[in-house]
């Protein structure tokens, strides 16, 4: 068990770059089972708990417009490619073949990687702030 995660909410804990984490009152390391009978959870972790929470809470707030775009970018990447697939079929029927429908139908997957990133780093966000919150 890492005691110095139970010392990182305590007003009490003191931390030097030399020794690490160490009791305010006692100077010493933390040593204790599970809790120390000491502890204050004052400031702490009243601004520890708030800071996760407003994280928490603005996330959850930019659910609908992440899922918008997400559908928004989505919908544009698949008819930037439709678009290069008809135009490269309307060529290739006229007796032309080009490179430009494949140009187009590459330049389409440009969308299709803003959407899905967006979405992943959405969920990827949420998830640590999610299990913030319970630790």
């Amino acid at each position: 068990m890492d005691l110095a995660k139970h010392c990182e909410l305590c007003d009490n804990q003191k931390v030097n770059l030399k020794e690490g984490t160490t009791c305010g009152l006692d100077g010493r390391k933390p040593f204790f089972n599970k809790t120390c009978l000491k502890i204050e959870l004052n400031e702490k972790f009243e601004r520890k708990l708030k800071e996760i929470n407003i994280k928490y809470e603005k996330l959850r707030s930019e659910k609908a417009i992440t899922y918008t775009y997400f559908v928004v970018f989505l919908i544009i990447g698949f008819l930037v490619i439709l678009a290069g697939f008809l135009l490269g079929k309307y060529i290739l029927e006229n007796g032309v073949i080009a490179t430009a429908p494949l140009i187009i139908m590459g330049v389409g997957l440009s969308p299709l990687g803003l959407a899905f990133g967006t979405l992943n780093n959405y969920r990827q966000e949420l998830e640590i702030a999610t299990k913030r919150k319970i630790k």
